[in-house]
């Protein structure tokens, strides 16, 4: 049912729509188009038909009836039991109807409904009377159906693919709207993993993504919260039945979601991060305001609705100009944020880590982070022209502007980077100012990406047993700018890139490490004093010269 009728609204039947008709749910085969045949009408099959059943039929409740005798003014034989008569029928308006009923609905088996669909479940709408059992979200696994596939093409960094490798329109016309307003390529990227996920979850229950309701979306980011991810199959093992797939190894490592014992950062959990499901919420909301906004499909509400303290008015609506603005929330489904705090990396460690590294061009990568505080990817931009020896400046092409902006290094890190141009020119790396300065150690010769970097950083971290990132690295070389007294914080935030000052007030704040020194500090001032207590102030007496200026002398 839900594939013809997915190409009947997608061909040029809109106009006709009131005259297609399908089988009523007490039919033999529900959902099945009256024609004879299984393949979508013609316009000229569907107006044909619509004439012929327009004389041979009567409205009935939520269709119509086609049985004779009924329709030439006679009493119905099963009591008006539409429902589960095999002589009603839905017409497409009908049919639409029945499915934005998504409250009332009933899980059937899995339906094959043509020859090119082989997965997925069909919902048929609850006849009155019938209990509503809902969704079983705890024994829910989000299928690996779909792809995002990520293209050469700047003009479409990425598409999400449906389970026939088909484009998905609604998100290609999202992410055509992203691109026009200047985003990130990487933004398309980042939406449609969240787009990907949610699709999948409308697949597997048979949802149309315009006839999402707000019970589904409050399922969805239910499941998100309280389930598990989805475990990773290996793209070696995919295909494989579960117990033939071996487990990694975990040996020395700290179980998932608690706190690695040398960095005090928690590790990967199994569930979703807080920030994962935010953003998750936020994506989903933009992406149905925009359809919303365009009128696409059978959109009628967002299925993600702002807060109900939001829906009448705008954010700050009665904002005091005399206070800072407050943080409100947005979504009804967005979760609560942790504050995170910046973490850098000790000294000692730092030591340690880089000891760690493999090779030259590790070394000077290492460096050049600390030094200059540019993000992962941004020092990945650098070409070998922009590595001035001379000012002792490296350039980079920032993340949110994609300006060019030249920054201050270290001659240690120049050091670094020229031994691994000579090591790496040996062996037939590409030269020129306009090369990537950062390439792969083997052949063939890429440019170096940014996951190729997190790889080898930690390989680092493994050896240390800590869990690292890269942006700690910016962290680290905040702190060391912040930490000197004659470097002015408005210097930092040009260096760093950030658009306000303000920004910088996160570093204020004080890191787990100095919490901790100072705790341990006031309970050694503790204890030392209750083992080496201070002596007891004198008792209480006169001065001896007030008392002799009162009494005219020393009192004998």
């Amino acid at each position: 049912m839900a594939e013809h009728y997915v190409h009947l609204t997608s061909s040029d039947l809109e106009k006709v729509l009131q005259h297609v008709w399908v089988s009523g749910p007490g039919a033999t085969h529900p959902g099945e188009l009256l024609a004879g045949d299984t393949t979508p009408l013609t316009r000229q099959q569907a107006q044909a038909l619509a004439i012929d059943l327009s004389r041979r039929s009567t409205p009935a409740e939520g269709g119509f009836c086609t049985f004779q005798p009924v329709v030439d003014g006679g009493a119905c034989p099963w009591n008006m039991d539409c429902h589960n008569c095999d002589k009603f029928v839905l017409s497409g308006a009908d049919l639409l109807y029945w499915r934005r009923k998504r409250e009332q609905c009933v899980l059937t088996e899995p339906t094959h409904v043509s020859s090119q669909v082989s997965w997925g479940f069909c919902y048929l709408p609850a006849m009155p009377g019938e209990q509503h059992p809902g969704r079983d979200l705890k024994s829910f696994a989000l299928p690996e159906i779909g792809q995002l596939l990520e293209t050469d093409d700047p003009w479409e960094p990425c598409q999400l693919l449906d389970p026939f490798g088909r484009p998905v329109e609604p998100a290609a016309v999202y992410f055509k709207d992203l691109m026009s307003a200047d985003c990130s390529p990487l933004t398309p990227r980042s939406y449609g993993m969240d787009l990907l996920r949610w699709w999948r979850y409308l697949w597997f229950f048979g949802i149309e993504w315009d006839r999402a309701t707000r019970e589904d979306a409050r399922d969805f980011m239910l499941w998100m919260k309280l389930a598990d991810k989805p475990a990773r199959v290996h793209w070696r093992h995919r295909g494989k039945d579960p117990a033939e797939i071996p487990q990694p190894a975990r040996t020395g490592r700290p179980a998932p979601g608690t706190p690695n014992p040398v960095t005090g950062k928690p590790t990967v959990g199994k569930k979703y991060a807080p920030n994962t499901r935010a953003h998750c919420e936020t994506v989903l909301r933009t992406f149905y305001d925009f359809h919303l906004d365009r009128n696409t499909g059978s959109l009628l509400v967002n299925p993600f609705p702002l807060v109900r303290g939001r829906r009448s008015a705008r954010a700050n609506a009665h904002h005091d100009s005399d206070k800072e603005h407050k943080k409100e929330r947005t979504g009804l489904y967005r979760p609560k944020i942790p504050k995170r705090i910046p973490r850098r990396i000790p000294d000692d460690k730092y030591t340690e880590v880089f000891a760690g590294l493999r090779s030259h061009r590790d070394r000077a990568l290492l460096a050049f982070w600390v030094a200059t505080g540019a993000r992962a990817e941004e020092l990945l931009t650098s070409k070998q022209g922009d590595a001035i020896v001379g000012q002792q400046t490296i350039g980079v092409i920032r993340k949110g502007t994609r300006d060019y902006q030249e920054l201050p290094a270290t001659p240690d890190a120049f050091v670094w980077l020229r031994l691994y141009q000579e090591e790496a020119w040996k062996k037939g790396v590409p030269r020129g100012r306009r090369q990537s300065l950062w390439w792969t150690l083997r052949r063939p010769w890429r440019p170096l990406e940014y996951d190729a970097a997190r790889m080898m950083f930690n390989r680092a971290n493994d050896i240390l047993g800590s869990n690292w990132s890269l942006h700690d690295l910016r962290h680290t070389a905040t702190f060391l700018m912040l930490d000197d007294p004659s470097m002015p914080p408005v210097y930092v935030q040009h260096i760093l890139g950030h658009k306000y000052l303000s920004t910088l007030d996160i570093y204020s704040r004080p890191t787990r490490d100095d919490v901790i020194t100072a705790g341990l500090a006031h309970h050694a001032r503790q204890q030392q004093r209750r083992e080496n207590p201070p002596p007891a102030p004198p008792a209480p007496a006169y001065n001896p010269d007030s008392r002799n200026v009162l009494f005219g002398g020393p009192l004998t």
